[in-house]
């Protein structure tokens, strides 16, 4: 009986986080069943979807463009900046990880105390089932491919193949 009670406390409990958030970050569009524990952090102004049964844990969020996390995905510490557009597919997983779209300044000399440009930012696509290991670091303009893996301290920048594992620098 009591193991009972404590499960419906705790579905009570998700679901007034679940409503709070909402209201607390109009730009956040939860699915069904989505689950967030820990600390959550989220600044900016750009549209968030989070798709039915996925759960984030301790997430930090910056986004000012559009970011959309599919369904069924788990994201465990992971810090993303979104100034343009980050899609992760579904039932991806992504544990500590950074993922930046954009470099936050020029890197031409002549203009580096300029605001930044168009050319600073470039989206990111993260596509179905992949896994990012602890530390990795997804940059701008990144495409990992559907079934992939990208191991710990990873840096990825550019094209992952489909079905491939990534680890190191480039």
């Amino acid at each position: 009986m009591r193991e009972r009670l404590a499960r419906v406390l705790l579905r009570i409990g998700r679901s007034l986080r679940r409503k709070y958030l909402s209201w607390r970050y109009p730009n956040l569009t939860l699915e069904y069943g989505v689950v967030i524990t820990g600390r959550f952090r989220l600044l900016g102004t750009g549209a968030i979807r989070v798709g039915a049964g996925s759960r984030l844990v301790n997430v930090r969020l910056r986004v000012d463009g559009k970011l959309d996390i599919g369904r069924n995905c788990y994201l465990n510490g992971a810090c993303v900046v979104c100034m343009q557009a980050i899609t992760i597919g579904d039932d991806c997983i992504i544990s500590d990880a950074y993922l930046t779209d954009t470099d936050f300044h020029n890197v031409q000399p002549e203009l580096r105390h300029a605001p930044p440009g168009p050319k600073t930012m470039r989206p990111i696509v993260i596509e179905r089932n992949v896994w990012i290991g602890d530390r990795g670091v997804v940059l701008k303009g990144s495409q990992i491919g559907a079934d992939s893996v990208v191991g710990s301290n990873a840096v990825v920048r550019g094209t992952v193949a489909p079905r491939s594992l990534c680890m190191g620098n480039p």
